[in-house]
């Protein structure tokens, strides 16, 4: 399925932006961390330490882990 959703708008409407996304289209961070799966997440902390690496089946539980990250 595609999604016609940007970056920009899923960000406004996940109320994300108060921390930095990036585009990874070449696929350097996922191979980086050796993500082999679109819904594997790697939560890193300001100083780039891994904090969670894991499946959140439809993004469940992300907006609470991003939370305590971010206050």
């Amino acid at each position: 399925m595609t999604s016609s959703l940007t970056t920009k708008d899923f960000v406004s409407q996940a109320g994300t932006g108060p921390f930095p996304h990036l585009s990874d289209e070449a696929g350097e961070v996922w191979k980086r961390f050796a993500v082999t799966e679109q819904s594997r997440y790697v939560i890193l902390d300001k100083d780039g330490t891994t904090v969670y690496e894991g499946v959140l089946p439809g993004g469940e539980g992300l907006a609470e882990k991003v939370a305590g990250l971010t206050g």
